[in-house]
């Protein structure tokens, strides 16, 4: 499988596999009031596969299609990239639960479920994210994305 990079919002991902998260910098960040998803990935083969994935899960109500997230570290990562688009297209609150526990798991869309938070200003995920934003151990850009995360959901 050939592996070419792509650009997901502040990280370069290798498409096909999502092997590697690298900082992009500031002109990654965008504000939340715009939609800012993912990139599909270039790779033909990759690109098939979200594209299914995403048809397929679209026919579903959120709360299946929030299922479709769970995965350990880049297992499933064109299915589980399609299920947050859709998400965050429908902004479909059903999913906080479960995408809290794949921001607790470090899951590697951590950084787009913090600007999904930030988007429909979810209060009750606050905790985490102040939780998120003073782990050293997870990416700059995630632990920014958490720290924007908390100040648009506490803004009026």
């Amino acid at each position: 499988m050939s592996l070419k990079p792509f650009f997901l919002t502040g990280c370069l991902l290798l498409s096909g596999s999502f092997v590697g998260r690298l900082p992009v910098g500031r002109q990654g960040l965008t504000p939340f009031s715009s939609f800012c998803f993912a990139e599909p990935p270039k790779d033909p083969k990759a690109l098939a596969i979200y594209e299914h994935n995403k048809k397929w899960l679209s026919t579903y109500p959120g709360a299946f299609i929030v299922t479709n997230i769970r995965g350990k570290d880049l297992q499933y990562a064109e299915r589980r990239q399609a299920a947050l688009d859709l998400i965050r297209e429908r902004r479909d609150r059903i999913a906080i639960p479960e995408l809290t526990q794949a921001l607790e798991e470090n899951s590697f869309l951590s950084d787009q479920i913090c600007t999904f938070f930030a988007e429909i200003k979810a209060k009750e995920t606050i905790p985490i994210l102040q939780q998120v934003a003073n782990d050293k151990k997870r990416p700059k850009v995630v632990r920014q994305r958490a720290q924007e995360a908390i100040t648009a959901i506490q803004k009026p």
